[in-house]
């Protein structure tokens, strides 16, 4: 499986009913910045869940129970979303749904880096795992991980131009042995679908004029 895109799959009355949920509930995670809105809430789970199942569904996407709406105050580091989820680690996901919501400003731009880089390896057993800090939360060496369990690692430098222009939120060092695979823009209406074991961050907010953005993130069977 690749990065997919499906594009003008999301109308705005669907994109300001997913706001507006946001706005009407309080997050259950603030993860220095991060805002993060229980998709198990019950308007969203008995209104605006059937409603996305129903879209999705000709996608060939059929989702699990373990999302959020997730509204970012800083960039992501590096890092997978992984094959299970924190609660449930007897779950194995096929993949990851993203749907950009939001972003603020307006004539800002947000993206998502995706890497040729995937962990296989068999010792995934939570939701998350984190290779490369954002310098903007902090550069805890126990939040790096070990490169050698990642497959098809490069022996040449990281592409500096990219690096300027959409990392330099992380450490140019830690971008050693790793290679693009898509640089994808957000779009209102569109659905990003990718595996939950490819290495992916968020675009530095400062280049991007982004000072905050969100989103929808649901782990998929299918």
């Amino acid at each position: 499986m690749v990065v997919e895109i499906f594009e003008n799959v999301f109308n705005d009355d669907v994109r300001h009913l997913c706001l507006k949920i946001r706005n009407e509930t309080q997050p259950y995670s603030n993860d220095s910045g991060i805002y993060q809105y229980a998709i198990g809430s019950k308007p969203v789970r008995n209104y605006l869940k059937p409603i996305l199942k129903e879209i999705l569904a000709p996608l060939g996407v059929k989702l699990g129970k373990h999302g959020s709406i997730r509204q970012m105050f800083r960039p992501y580091g590096i890092h997978i979303d992984g094959r299970t989820a924190e609660l449930d680690i007897n779950i194995i996901y096929k993949r990851i749904v993203l749907i950009p919501l939001e972003i603020n400003p307006t004539d800002g731009d947000a993206y998502t880096i995706f890497f040729d880089q995937m962990d296989l390896s068999d010792d995934i057993t939570s939701g998350h795992r984190t290779y490369a800090a954002s310098n903007t939360k902090s550069d805890d060496p126990k939040r790096i991980s070990d490169y050698s369990k990642l497959e098809d690692i490069r022996d040449k430098p990281f592409d500096r131009e990219i690096y300027e222009r959409y990392l330099n939120h992380i450490k140019y060092e830690h971008l050693a042995g790793l290679s693009i695979h898509r640089i994808v823009k957000w779009k209102f209406g569109d659905v990003v679908c990718f595996e939950p074991t490819r290495l992916h961050a968020t675009a530095s907010f400062k280049t991007n004029n982004t000072l905050n953005k969100t989103h929808i993130i649901y782990k998929a069977f299918e």
